[in-house]
Order: structure tokens, then C-alpha cells, then sequence
């Protein structure tokens, strides 16, 4: 069990670092975008392809953000109920200017967590300031840093120790490592743009312009701050379910 955990670590961490560790504002997004990997624990990195099954308790449809005073609440949402288990995880990233915050859910147990800048700041958080109904999590902290301007991303995951295998959603969904946004091929349907200009114009020639903005020379680079944060995120899960057992 011990080697399964730390597979599931360094399977977690492998994920951050391959893919692009921008983050945007409030978003929202359509639902089936779920990946299903399997072997995990076994291979240090897994395999993983779309999942065309259905759980919709870490399927994520929106992530959102909003500043009163000294407090953050950040809100999270689902196609399906959140789930109160050891084997799901939810976390909110909040990359800022200096920084970056770290907000994980799991088996009703909140924490917070600072990283770079913001190193230093963590807490618990307890029940009013988090809440789950139905679809959405919501929670308030106060850090810090709430004059700062932060972007936002989300996070689902679900893992099973036994079958060695793991579920999960991102979200924007171009955080995935799994996401291509193009190959530079002018083949995409629909169009993305290949090249890193700003705003985007009409990179695949017909007669469109893109509006993805993703360039495929660039949009690997390697994360700062935020690779500490899902390992972080996955770690908390790992020990609540250690403590359970």
C-alpha cells in the first residue's frame, strides 16, 4: 500500500509538469471531458484515454472566484452530487501575483494552502465556511493576499487503490496534460490557432478566426508555483484515507 501511495504521488506530479501552468478567470464547460487512466500505482505513468462511462460527481462544470473585505470564497461545481469520501478529491487553484493558494476537498475535511509568495499562509476550514449542496462546493478563507488578482482552475479526481485506477477532470479543460489543442496541421475541426499572436487571427486559412489562443510550440512549458499545489492536494487526500483505515 505504501509503494501504491507513492506511485499515486509521483504519477500526480508527472501530471502537472507536462502541461502549460497558465490559469484563467471564472469559467464554465460542457460536460463528458472526464480521462480514465488505468495502472496507476503499477506504472509510474499510466496510461490514460477519455472515459465514456459517466460520473458526474467530478465531471466539473464552472469554477468562480469572489473577493468581500478580508475574505475569498471560492465556489466549485459539478454535473453530479459532491461526494463525501476518502477517494475524491476537489481543489480550487488560485494563481496570483506573487503566488499561489491551494483549496482541497475531501471526505468533508477542508484546508488551505500558500505556496511561493503566499508561502507560510494555510488553515482549516470548518463548517458554515464550507458548504456542500448538491452540485456545488463553496468555501471561504482569508489569506492574506485578497487585494492581489488571482486566476482560477479546478481539479476532480478520483482514485481506487485496488483496482489501480483513477479518474479525473480539469478545468479550463486545456489544463489537462491530455489536451491537444492543435497539431499544426491546418486539419483541426474546429480551428485553433497555432501561433502565439494576440489576438488571435486566421491561422488555419479558412476564413476564420481562431479564438482558442493556444500555441503548440509554447503551451508546454514548465509550471512554477503550481506543481507544489497538486502534489500538496493529492497528499492530503492520501493521508485522510491512511487515517480512515
Amino acid at each position: 500500500m505504501r509503494m501504491l501511495k507513492k506511485s499515486i504521488l509521483i504519477f500526480g506530479a508527472f501530471i502537472f509538469l507536462v502541461f502549460a501552468g497558465s490559469s484563467v478567470s471564472a469559467v464554465t464547460e460542457g460536460t463528458g471531458d472526464i480521462w480514465h487512466c488505468t495502472g496507476v500505482g503499477v506504472q509510474t505513468v499510466p496510461p490514460c484515454e477519455p472515459y465514456s462511462g459517466e460520473k458526474a460527481y467530478i465531471d466539473l462544470t464552472g469554477v468562480d472566484y469572489s473577493v468581500l473585505n478580508s475574505d475569498v470564497t471560492v465556489t466549485l461545481t459539478v454535473s453530479g452530487p459532491i461526494q463525501k469520501s476518502t477517494n475524491v478529491v476537489y481543489t480550487v487553484y488560485l494563481v496570483g501575483d506573487e503566488g499561489n493558494y491551494s483549496l482541497t476537498y475531501v471526505n468533508n475535511f477542508v484546508n488551505w494552502l500558500g505556496f511561493g509568495g503566499y508561502e507560510g499562509e494555510s488553515g482549516y476550514i470548518l463548517e458554515p465556511n464550507f458548504t456542500t449542496s448538491d452540485t456545488t462546493f463553496t468555501a471561504t478563507f482569508a489569506p492574506i493576499h485578497t487585494t492581489d488578482s488571482f486566476e482560477i482552475w479546478g481539479f476532480a479526481w478520483e482514485f481506487d487503490t485496488v483496482a489501480k485506477e483513477a479518474w479525473e477532470d480539469w478545468i479550463p479543460d486545456f489544463h489537462s496534460p491530455y489536451y491537444t489543442p492543435d497539431d499544426d496541421d491546418d486539419d483541426d475541426n474546429p480551428p485553433v490557432d497555432d501561433d502565439d499572436d494576440n489576438p488571435p487571427a486566421d491561422d488555419d486559412d479558412d476564413g476564420t478566426v481562431d479564438t482558442q489562443g493556444e500555441d503548440d510550440d509554447k503551451d508546454k512549458g514548465i509550471p512554477g508555483f503550481e506543481i507544489v499545489t497538486i502534489i500538496a492536494a493529492i497528499a492530503v487526500a492520501l493521508i485522510l484515507l491512511r487515517r480512515k483505515k
